[in-house]
């Protein structure tokens, strides 16, 4: 069966106590010190950068891996045993480095880069729980064993840290051949990082939701426009066009008998609106008028006179 290393995603994302059993479960299926020991110092590096507390995160296990491990198989990762003096008393701090150097000369000598580089990181890689006002994320840049680049982002960081103590946080994941992508280990050397506050634009947990309001602004909306869209000259041509045709009309009672009805002619919007300023004359139901005589044509002559 084959065990998935610990990842990034993990590493930088969960919590102190599921990480920790992360950590134990990890060791138990795989034997695997000098892997533990480095992921350890990516935590140490979280707890530096972020906000939460993981100081001295999973000192039990880290402890035994130095003083009980074979010397041979902690000896890629042995200059890395200064990250945790804090760990140990002194007399345990003299085992572990007499267990894996020779003399305290090759001691000096193979843990002066790592000792001189962490000397004033030590008070954050150490440092509890940090509460701040404003959320920032840390934004950074890397590139890979083949010169690529990529982004990564750490969230709830602290914003007091300044640019050279981020740089130099971010240092030391390049010191180690952890979070590997297809082979290719990701941090191999940092290019930039800046911290970004953040600032939230609501929150739904509060007692005053903006989303119900936004939900009964558009309502309003709605109605607003539907009204809007009915213009008053459409409802009069209609209401008229009804009244002159009474087959289409709703007050008409449907027609229950055998004979087919004859309908008449439907009147065309046109007629509707001549019929209404006076200009068409109604019909007379279907019936031929009489022929008008001399005098009314007389009178018809005069009125338009």
């Amino acid at each position: 069966m084959t065990i998935k290393p610990l990842s990034q995603r993990q590493i930088y994302t969960m919590g102190v106590e599921s990480l920790a059993a992360r950590f134990q479960h990890f060791f138990d299926q795989t034997q695997d010190s000098p892997y533990i020991i480095q992921c350890a110092v990516a935590v140490l590096v979280r707890n530096a950068l972020c906000t939460a507390d993981f100081s001295f995160f999973a000192k039990e296990l880290i402890c035994s891996l130095f003083l009980t491990s074979h010397p041979d198989q902690l000896r890629p990762v042995r200059h890395l045993c200064v990250y945790f003096t804090d760990y140990f008393t002194p007399e345990e701090w003299q085992t572990v480095t007499t267990r894996l150097f020779k003399t305290n000369a090759e001691f000096l000598r193979l843990t002066q880069n790592t000792r001189t580089h962490i000397e004033k990181l030590k008070p954050f890689l150490y440092s509890t729980s940090r509460p701040v006002e404003t959320k920032a994320s840390l934004v950074s840049v890397f590139t890979d064993e083949n010169g690529k680049r990529h982004g990564w982002t750490l969230s709830n960081v602290d914003p007091a840290l300044t640019s050279q103590q981020c740089y130099d946080l971010l240092k030391i994941l390049t010191s180690l051949s952890l979070f590997k992508k297809e082979g290719v280990r990701r941090f191999a050397q940092v290019i930039k990082a800046e911290i970004t506050e953040t600032n939230p634009r609501f929150n739904t947990l509060d007692d005053e939701d903006p989303a119900a309001d936004w939900q009964e602004s558009v309502q309003l909306e709605a109605v607003t426009e539907t009204t809007e869209l009915v213009p008053e000259t459409v409802s009069i041509i209609d209401d008229a066009a009804s009244d002159n045709n009474p087959v289409h009309s709703k007050s008409s009672p449907p027609d229950t008998g055998t004979q087919p009805v004859k309908k008449k002619p439907r009147l065309t919007l046109e007629d509707v609106k001549k019929r209404l300023t006076g200009r068409l004359p109604k019909k007379n139901n279907g019936k031929q008028q009489p022929p008008m005589t001399g005098k009314k044509k007389d009178r018809k002559r005069n009125k338009r006179k």
